[in-house]
């Protein structure tokens, strides 16, 4: 049975993003997380029903998720708890809305350590998403 295509959000950049690409709730991102390889995750830190940092630190919680790299994006400024959180949840990037494509292109790379010949599977979890 074919996996229903979800929307996939790439900020304008020249992604390639295969699999369930966006989960709009933490309880379907953690799944998602769980039963399948990503090579990286995209979380807000808004989301419904949990804090996107909660989520973060659930999955450093598991074996499978412990090194996921993990970009957070926000649009509130980054105060010195965030800044904390960065270092103590081994973060790849925090980045402010809005979002600047270049930047985020140059996290992501950095994150799977540079340009993948295949595509890299990024799990993106917003619920902003139209």
């Amino acid at each position: 049975m074919q996996q229903p295509r979800l929307p996939s959000v790439t900020f304008g950049l020249p992604i390639s993003v295969r699999g369930p690409s966006e989960a709009r709730k933490p309880s379907a991102a953690k799944s998602a997380l769980l039963a399948q390889h990503f090579d990286l995750a995209i979380v807000d830190l808004h989301l419904p029903d949990m804090e996107g940092i909660d989520l973060i630190a659930e999955l450093r919680d598991e074996s499978m998720t412990r090194t996921l790299p993990v970009i957070v994006i926000t649009a509130a400024a980054t105060t010195g708890k965030e800044a904390e959180s960065l270092r103590v949840l081994h973060l790849a990037d925090w980045l402010q809305k809005p979002i600047d494509p270049q930047r985020l292109l140059r996290s992501i790379h950095a994150a799977i350590d540079g340009p993948k010949r295949g595509r890299a599977r990024v799990l993106h979890v917003e619920d902003d998403v139209p």
